[in-house]
Parts: C-alpha cells; sequence; structure tokens
C-alpha cells in the first residue's frame, strides 16, 4: 500500500540520513587546515558583526560546506568522481532528500510549508541540531601546522 511504502522509504531515508551524518561529523579532523582558518575566520567575524546570536555563526559555516562541498558532492557525485556512473534515478533522489535535510540541518532550521512531504524529517533535524553545532566548532578551530601530518576519512555508503 502506498502509505506503507511511504512509511519504510523515510524509515529507509532517515537510516542513510544518519549514515551520513555519523561519517560527516567522524571526519572533523580531515578538514583541510586551510578550510579551518576560513571557518575560524568566518565565525570570528560573525561573533563580532552580531554578538549574542551563536546560531548565526554556526549558519555561516555549516551552511557554507555544506551547500558548497556536502551537498553539491551528493546531487552530482559523478562531478566530483565520487562514482564512474551517474547513480540510477531512485539512489539520485536519495541523494537529493538527503542533500535538501542536510542543508536544512547545516542552516538550523526545520521544514515547513514550503516542502511538506519533508517535514517527517523535522524530528531528525532537531535531534541532530547540538551535533551540527559541535561540528561546526571542530572545523571551525585555527590549527597549527603540523609537519609531514596528514588525515584522510573514508566512508562507504550505499543510497540504492
Amino acid at each position: 500500500e502506498k502509505g506503507e511504502d511511504a512509511d519504510h522509504n523515510l524509515v529507509n531515508l532517515l537510516k542513510l540520513m544518519g549514515q551520513m551524518l555519523d561519517c560527516i561529523f567522524a571526519g572533523s579532523g580531515s578538514i583541510d587546515r586551510a578550510l579551518r582558518e576560513v571557518f575560524y575566520t568566518l565565525q570570528t567575524l560573525v561573533k563580532e558583526r552580531y554578538p549574542g546570536q551563536e546560531a548565526v555563526r554556526t549558519r555561516v559555516v555549516a551552511g557554507f560546506f555544506f551547500l558548497r562541498f556536502v551537498c553539491l558532492a551528493l546531487v552530482n557525485p559523478r562531478l566530483f568522481n565520487l562514482v564512474s556512473n551517474q547513480p540510477p534515478e531512485r539512489a539520485s533522489r536519495t541523494l537529493t532528500l538527503i542533500a535538501k535535510a542536510l542543508q536544512n540541518l547545516a542552516s538550523l532550521v526545520e521544514f515547513g510549508a514550503k516542502e511538506p512531504y519533508m517535514t517527517a524529517v523535522n524530528p531528525f533535524l532537531s535531534k541532530h541540531r547540538q551535533g551540527m553545532i559541535d561540528f561546526v566548532d571542530k572545523i571551525s578551530v585555527s590549527m597549527p601546522v603540523l609537519q609531514g601530518h596528514s588525515r584522510f576519512h573514508h566512508c562507504d555508503i550505499d543510497p540504492a
């Protein structure tokens, strides 16, 4: 039945979103030093411009990081050489929904009347809000140069 399919699809979507978010959060130590400096500078400037508005500093960095890197790679994985062929239509749709949800989480906003089909994701967004704030704080720390030190974090997630 159609309603059962929707419930099943939502469970799968939330599971994939959780895996994706766990992978991203776990990779915070892999963020390039130059990007960390940019994020640190952004947060510093935002704190000066909007004192007392903690959410703004998170939104600026998270919005930049997720919109320009993570979500772009999710909706165009072939463009970033993450896959050799364009994913099948169903997998592409799933990746698009994950990207939408991650972008809203990065912006610290929930879905509303504009996209009512996504409101079922709102409890997930609420649950992971603090994790997003913590992640942004971790990737926005100015770091000393470590000679010969390189870390790369790798995760495999199958949206199909």
